[in-house]
């Protein structure tokens, strides 16, 4: 799925739905049926995802696995990205109150991951900032390296929006270093590379490449501690 071999990704998921049904495992079945609909979103394929998780949810809303109706609410937010972001928000907002009933942290992340990137496009820049500053202090704790540099790439966006060139520059530098190492999770292709040239169109080849090569000497620990301070700089600069 990840990889883009998306007939292969459903055919497998929908197999295996048909196996655990079969065996009378209906919390897996389900479970492959929301892999079938995530492999969907990911393949632009939005609305028929949307129709598909409309089912899945009818049954699940019956089982009694909290992480399942999170990675459920999770996905159909990711499918209403680009047609209606306030069902996207409220879809994640019920996905991490599932989340937290399971101590589930991996998707409790992903849906507050996806709300702050949608929040980089027009959301508030303070309130988006400390966002972004709660989402990686979360990540020392759970230690996902994927996760955070998929954070950053939006990150990348908000700080180029504020202004805040160099440091954007810096991120995209360490993000296009490891760009082979993180998926493109969901609908957001990502925004890294065309915010270089827009970042490079208004401030010179020179600059821009300079700040990129910084950022290609950081350590993944390195481009972190980079992020959160590059937060505080740009939070600082907003009048109050």
């Amino acid at each position: 799925m990840f990889q883009g071999r998306i007939q292969d990704a459903l055919d497998y998921f929908r197999a295996g739905g048909e196996l655990h049904r079969a065996a009378g495992e209906e919390g897996r079945a389900l479970a492959d049926e929301v892999s079938v609909a995530q492999t969907l979103v990911y393949a632009g394929r939005a609305a028929e995802a949307r129709e598909l998780l409309n089912g899945i949810l009818a049954r699940s809303s019956r089982a009694t696995s909290p992480s399942l109706l999170s990675w459920s609410h999770y996905i159909l937010g990711e499918a209403f990205t680009d047609t209606d972001v306030e069902r996207a928000l409220a879809a994640y907002t019920t996905a991490i109150a599932h989340a937290g009933e399971a101590d589930c942290r991996l998707f409790e992340t992903l849906a507050r991951g996806s709300s702050v990137a949608l929040a980089c496009r027009s959301g508030a820049p303070a309130a988006t900032l400390d966002r972004f500053d709660r989402l990686f202090a979360q990540q020392d704790q759970v230690g996902n390296e994927l996760v955070e540099l998929w954070l950053l790439r939006f990150l990348v966006v908000l700080l180029e929006r504020l202004d805040a060139v160099d440091d954007a520059m810096v991120l995209a530098g360490a993000l296009l270093t490891v760009q082979d190492r993180y998926p493109s999770f969901g609908p957001y292709a990502s925004p890294v590379e065309s915010a270089v040239e827009r970042l490079r169109a208004r401030h010179g080849a020179a600059a821009t490449d300079e700040a990129l090569r910084r950022g290609a000497r950081l350590t993944p620990r390195d481009t972190v501690a980079h992020a959160r301070r590059a937060i505080r700089a740009a939070r600082s600069a907003i009048p109050h």
